[in-house]
């Protein structure tokens, strides 16, 4: 059976993780640890971490994915624990930089191009909390949900490598434009994430973007699509 890559919108940890069982997706019972499925952004399954007696509170929720029969790959979001995923060792992986959290499950870093089954995919995570007033800051909210200007220009790099032409852009916000035309919620706190996105799309020849964040499932346009619940096969 061919080789399959996945993609569905934000887990926010338990909350919205029924998406991926088996009821949803009868198609993991023939899948295997070669095939994937990517989250865009707002995983939360890394988020407590290890404490100080040594115990990894986020035990459970590794083991979920690890008793999986795909590999998961997520981007980061507003809503995931920056201060762990910074802290873990970088690795290689089908040529961008990754935190490899176990076997089953890998974050797919910002800024970078992965080359998986003949497909290029560039990924930037990040976004704005905009209900960070309601958060705590290093507990609930971290300040690095949003790009810096390294992750940024590490993925002009990265993109100018492929001689800027990938198949997929997956992000968790999307352009400013698109964002304000679907949500209610004020885009300006992520303005600059979303003209950077903008700039992307306009200087990159790509086929589909996918992106999580506004808790819709939408094809925008012919090129762009919002996901939430859903689960869509790309290959």
């Amino acid at each position: 059976m061919p080789n399959s890559i996945y993609i569905t919108g934000d887990t926010h940890r338990d909350i919205d993780i029924k998406k991926i069982s088996k009821k949803i997706l009868p198609e993991q019972k023939t899948m295997d640890k070669t095939d994937y499925l990517i989250i865009c952004g707002d995983f939360g399954g890394i988020w407590n971490g290890i404490n100080k007696d040594g115990i990894d509170k986020d035990r459970y929720f590794k083991k979920i994915y690890e008793a999986k029969n795909f590999t998961t790959l997520f981007i980061d979001g507003n809503h995931d624990n920056h201060n762990i995923l910074d802290s873990l060792e970088v690795s290689e992986w089908h040529g961008g930089k990754v935190h490899i959290i176990n076997q089953s499950l890998i974050h797919l870093m910002r800024g970078q191009v992965y080359e998986i089954y003949d497909k290029l995919f560039f990924t930037m995570g990040g976004g704005n909390s905009c209900d960070k007033k309601c958060r705590s800051e290093n507990i609930s909210w971290w300040s690095q949900e949003m790009p810096n200007l390294k992750q940024y220009e590490e993925g002009i790099v990265n993109l100018q490598k492929h001689n800027n032409k990938v198949n997929y852009i997956v992000t968790h916000t999307t352009t400013t434009k698109l964002g304000e035309n679907m949500s209610l919620k004020d885009m300006l706190d992520e303005k600059e994430l979303g003209e950077y996105i903008q700039t992307i799309e306009n200087n990159v020849g790509f086929e589909h973007a996918y992106f999580g964040h506004f808790h819709v499932d939408k094809d925008v346009d012919d090129k762009h699509t919002a996901l939430y619940q859903k689960v869509l096969k790309i290959i």
